[in-house]
């Protein structure tokens, strides 16, 4: 993630998510640091990211901005939204803060942000 999108989104939290490490998951919240994240939503996960560090000397998690809706229902509210702009969707039918978003479009091209699919996917961390 870009160092940028930490810095403006710093104290932000990341509410109601779920935090997959190797084969572990972590439901909670996180705050954006300019460090990272911080919070019991990635404490849970220490020994996972550590052995990962050790091992790559990197660590990959995923997350799931929206783990009470499955991937279809989250389509289904993208999909049939009455409004046409996607960030405007992402805030009043999915509920989403500015701190996701601005994740999102960090993590995604212009063309999958607007290509439902790959949003729906990209927010359950569905590959």
């Amino acid at each position: 993630m870009g160092i940028r999108v930490f810095e403006k989104n710093e104290g932000k939290p990341l509410k109601n998510i779920e935090i997959y490490c190797d084969s572990k998951k972590q439901k909670g919240e996180v705050v954006i640091t300019k460090f990272g994240l911080e919070g019991n939503g990635i404490y849970g996960l220490s020994p996972q990211i550590r052995n990962q560090l050790n091992a790559n000397h990197k660590a990959i998690i995923y997350i799931d901005f929206k783990p009470i809706f499955d991937l279809e229902k989250v389509s289904f509210k993208i999909k049939n939204a009455l409004s046409k702009n996607t960030t405007q969707i992402l805030k009043k039918e999915l509920k989403l803060n500015s701190a996701v978003i601005d994740l999102l479009k960090n993590n995604l091209s212009k063309e999958d942000y607007l290509n439902s699919d790959v949003l729906s996917k990209k927010l359950k961390n569905s590959h």
